[in-house]
């Protein structure tokens, strides 16, 4: 094959693979997160990953909508991925590829004021006769006790401290919450007489990228866990929800 052909030849390859040479060569990502930006948990997320981005020389733009608005942005390419969903999240929604490394865990606890409740899972809860409190806009917890819905021991609060403040005033037997949000309100006064009682469930969050940016996933993964040894995520959690009480 002549030399000028040989050439033309590999340029006209270079240029077909330029696409995915290029494809995590991005300037901004989209990603969305099925909760509000302004809540505890939506600006942990969120404060965590626009870290991991900034780090990658890429400026993350974070929207949040409801869960199942999310999932058709994503299924419809209208957006780059997702901030934070349960491990088997691609199941429901293929086309995407998981960050391999979690950014953190969702800790589902349980708490009561009076010495004498025990529980250690979610179905001694079921079982029981007590009074359950649970906060509100957690997949997790609303399949938990979706055959309760009619059930007037079983009441939804939209804040931890709703929780809390039911236990403490008699109110409920047991509040159901996230532990990293609710322990450090157990702290303050109004709530010291009020204890852990188990944990009952833990679910990794991880983040979902379209899969044309499948070796950026790779590149968050490796930040994530850089900034887990760190520490960085556990002061990026501190600071969040010290200033969200």
């Amino acid at each position: 094959m002549p030399n000028k052909l040989r050439i033309k030849l590999i340029i006209f390859l270079l240029l077909l693979m330029q696409p995915c040479l290029f494809a995590d060569e991005v300037e901004e990502i989209h990603l969305v997160i099925p909760r509000p930006l302004d809540s505890p948990n939506g600006k942990f997320a969120v404060s965590i990953y626009d870290e991991v981005y900034q780090q990658l020389g890429i400026k993350l733009k974070a929207s949040s909508c409801q869960a199942l608005q999310c999932a058709l942005y994503v299924k419809q390419n209208r957006v780059d991925g997702e901030l934070a969903r349960a491990i088997n999240y691609v199941q429901k929604v293929p086309g995407l590829v998981r960050v391999q490394e979690s950014s953190h865990e969702l800790v589902f606890a349980g708490y009561s004021s009076a010495n004498k409740i025990r529980f250690s899972s979610f179905q001694d809860l079921k079982n029981s006769n007590y009074r359950i409190a649970y906060i509100s806009g957690y997949f997790a917890l609303e399949n938990e006790f979706k055959d309760f819905s009619n059930d007037p021991r079983i009441i939804k609060v939209s804040h931890w401290k709703n929780g809390l403040l039911m236990l403490s005033q008699g109110k409920a037997d047991v509040f159901v919450g996230i532990e990293h949000a609710v322990n450090p309100g157990l702290q303050t006064v109004n709530f010291q007489n009020i204890r852990q009682v188990a944990v009952l469930e833990k679910i990794p969050a991880y983040s979902f990228l379209n899969k044309k940016h499948a070796s950026l996933a790779k590149r968050v993964a490796s930040v994530l866990r850089q900034m887990k040894q760190s520490g960085r995520i556990q002061e990026i959690s501190d600071a969040v929800y010290t200033q969200n009480p």
